[in-house]
Parts: structure tokens; sequence; C-alpha cells
């Protein structure tokens, strides 16, 4: 599976950065800076990780609230956060699919 991940874009390293990313995963500060400073994803997730997802969402928010320009990745490519609630949509619904197939189905098995 591919990556979703997200990355702080044009900006020097700073504090809010730090408290930010901090907020959602507990790496070191300067293990953050050396991502901020080399381009690299502050936070990536796998592609069907829901919680990730939700967690790269809040984190562009904050980013965004506090004058941080950062951009979302998805296997590479700059996407967005409507994409990603897209892509949490269609997993809901798949799972939801699901679950209603597995309930059509224990009630066709024949009782013992």
């Amino acid at each position: 599976m591919g990556m979703i991940g997200i990355k702080v874009v044009d900006q020097a390293f700073n504090a809010s950065i730090a408290k930010i990313v901090r907020k959602y995963i507990s790496e070191s500060i300067s293990d953050i800076k050396l991502k901020v400073i080399n381009g690299e994803y502050v936070y990536a997730c796998d592609y069907i990780d829901s919680e990730g997802i939700n967690t790269i969402i809040a984190m562009k928010q904050d980013m965004e609230t506090n004058g941080i320009n950062s951009e979302i990745y998805e296997h590479d490519e700059i996407t967005t956060i409507e994409f990603l609630n897209n892509l949490l949509a269609s997993y809901k619904e798949t799972e939801q699919q699901i679950e209603l197939e597995i309930d059509d189905e224990v009630l066709q098995e024949p009782r013992r």
C-alpha cells in the first residue's frame, strides 16, 4: 500500500511547528527539526490507516490556523483534505457494506 504524509513547506523550523507536531506524535524536537529542514514528512501513515489519516487532517488544520504552510501528499503527489475526507467516507461505506453482508450471511446459516 501507499503512504499519505504531511510536510512543512518553505518554512524555517520554529517552536510553533514543534508544538503542533508534538501534539499528535511523540517524536523528539530534534527529529522533527531534521524532518522540516530536510523536507521530509513530519508525519506519515499507510493509505488505509483511518486513524492516521484523521491525524494528518487535524495536523494540517492546526498548521493552517497557526500560519504554517504545509502540504499533504498521497503517493508522493500533493493532495487535499477533501480527498482524504472522501477516502475516509469510502472506507466507512465499505465497512458498513461488509457488516451488512456478514449479517445477511449469518441470517442465512441453517440452525443446528
